[in-house]
């Protein structure tokens, strides 16, 4: 089964191809006090809001500034 890896924390999760939590590896700060389907749809919404940030189409210098925001995210998440 894959493992989800987000790169806007550090929360791992295994689910199936349905996209249904299989079982949670790690939870960061910012996700805890969610569990199993709850969390890795929080997981997803989270990420989706970075890769959406410009729309469908960013342009690279967009896509450059989404890959800085999630990286910032990262660490302030490691910091809470």
């Amino acid at each position: 089964m894959p493992i989800y890896t987000p790169d806007t924390c550090l929360c791992k999760i295994e689910y199936d191809k349905n996209i249904k939590w299989i079982q949670t590896l790690i939870t960061c700060k910012l996700h805890e006090g969610k569990t199993k389907q709850t969390l890795l749809n929080a997981i997803l919404s989270h990420n989706r809001s970075f890769n959406l940030k410009y729309g469908e189409k960013p342009s690279e210098i967009q896509e450059k500034l989404v890959i800085k925001d999630k990286e910032a995210e990262k660490k302030r998440i490691k910091k809470l």
